[in-house]
């Protein structure tokens, strides 16, 4: 979205990115982009691309424990439609 708005000289004042993967750079017209990611695995840091002069902030969040990837939930899922249960 922001590339798009890019080509009419819009300013994007925040993107937020969520598990971002083989992401274009950042484009110039950012301001500031926050990535949340899971790596290595969920997603990757974000750069910046020609003629970025904003922030990025990348926060991998691999060590917070609260957080479940994706495949565990389908996993999990798999198993009570399948076997009737889960265990966890």
């Amino acid at each position: 979205m922001a590339r798009s708005l890019e080509a009419y000289n819009v300013t994007v004042d925040l993107l937020i990115a969520l598990s971002p993967l083989m992401q274009n750079p950042v484009p110039a017209n950012v301001v500031k982009a926050i990535d949340y990611y899971q790596g290595p695995g969920w997603g990757q840091p974000l750069e910046g691309g020609k003629g970025f002069h904003g922030k990025i902030v990348n926060i991998n969040l691999v060590d917070d424990l609260t957080i479940r990837t994706l495949a565990w939930i389908k996993v999990r899922r798999c198993k009570q439609k399948f076997c009737g249960r889960s265990r966890r």
